[in-house]
């Protein structure tokens, strides 16, 4: 099998995989989208049918490959030998450039996981709320808005209420990156018409948990880890700014009406793989809050090495259909990644000595 994956730099998914697929035997490429144009080149033939790919993880011609993992895309970087007026610009068409590659599949036959359109339409969370409705999915109560007056009315009417972004919101500072978790919101919060306007958030009524569910799909496979994140203080709203390992997870087994909806949800969208974020109330309803199709879950397996995630995810790429049904092998482990990686071991080297 030769499986190409769209990544990034230090993109340790796409690097775990690639080194699991190679220790097979197999042919595994790495595109990285931030190493274009600097380390990295594409240069597409259309009527020739050529488009080939160059860079530190990748030589190839994509039509070669008999699947593609559209994993990550990252902005282009920065060109350093160009005038410091003309880098916004080139870096903007090199973003749309390697973004708009993902819209044609330059082979017949050739399976992505998952298709550009799917996956850019599926991860619009107005979208994502909507289909999650429909294939009969419970959501919180839900205002997507930037209208001052009408964010007031919702949020008064909450008992509680939280607000997300659509996307990630960040900011830069000395120490980093600074994230916009979901965050409690109270009416006296919402008196800024100019903030409330300039930005348009999801605004929604806080849910009550008893835990949360991460459930990753793997075609018709699901994986769900409980995820015991009220034990924590700094889990209760977002989980994810919780100290990593600083609550348990473990493996269970979903309802079968809740998965034949989880699966119903990712036959409608045209994904076969993704991660969904749920909630389990205090009286046992499953809420929805999202579904990425790009979504982390190699964490899971780091967290809790006993739930074999990076096998899963091998497993599939080298056969990723809907059908398709995870045999527990045990021939890879997250944990053992890490540590040769840990022993400062070098990338695998690319067919021909290439590195």
């Amino acid at each position: 099998m030769t499986i190409l994956i769209y990544g990034h730099n230090h993109d340790e998914h796409a690097l775990a995989v690639r080194h699991a697929l190679m220790s097979e035997g197999h042919e595994c490429a790495v595109m990285c989208s931030d190493e274009f144009p600097v380390a990295a080149t594409v240069s597409i033939e259309p009527v020739e049918g050529r488009w080939r790919f160059r860079g530190p993880l990748i030589d190839h011609d994509v039509a070669a490959f008999d699947t593609v993992w559209n994993r990550r895309n990252k902005p282009a970087a920065d060109m350093p030998d160009l005038h410091p007026d003309d880098r916004a610009v080139a870096r903007a068409e090199s973003t749309r450039f390697l973004r708009e590659l993902r819209l044609t599949v330059p082979s017949e036959g050739q399976i992505w996981v998952n298709p550009e359109p799917c996956q850019r339409a599926i991860a619009a969370k107005p979208a994502q709320l909507a289909l999650a409705h429909a294939v009969g999915l419970t959501i919180p109560a839900t205002l997507i808005s930037n209208d001052p007056d009408e964010v007031r009315r919702f949020v008064g009417a909450a008992p509680q209420a939280i607000v997300k972004a659509l996307d990630k919101i960040l900011w830069e500072d000395e120490a980093g990156q600074v994230v916009l978790p979901t965050t409690g919101i109270a009416l006296d919060d919402c008196d800024d018409d100019v903030a409330i306007r300039a930005c348009p958030m999801i605004y929604q009524h806080r849910i009550d948990k008893q835990y949360e569910l991460r459930v990753v799909v793997f075609g018709d496979e699901l994986l769900a880890v409980r995820l015991d994140s009220q034990r924590v203080e700094a889990g209760r709203l977002d989980w994810r700014v919780a100290p990593p390992s600083s609550f348990p997870i473990h493996e269970v087994k979903l309802p079968d009406g809740m998965a034949h909806r989880l699966r119903a949800f990712c036959r409608q969208a045209g994904v076969l793989h993704g991660s969904f974020d749920l909630a389990v109330t205090p009286g046992g309803e499953i809420v929805f809050f999202e579904f990425n199709p790009q979504g982390q879950s190699l964490w899971i397996e780091d967290w809790n090495p006993d739930i074999r995630v990076l096998d899963r995810l091998v497993q599939f790429l080298l056969n990723p259909v809907r059908a398709f049904r995870y045999h527990a092998t045990g021939r890879h482990a997250f944990g053992d990644y890490l540590a040769r990686e840990a022993t400062g071991a070098p990338p695998d080297a690319m067919p021909g000595g290439r590195i």
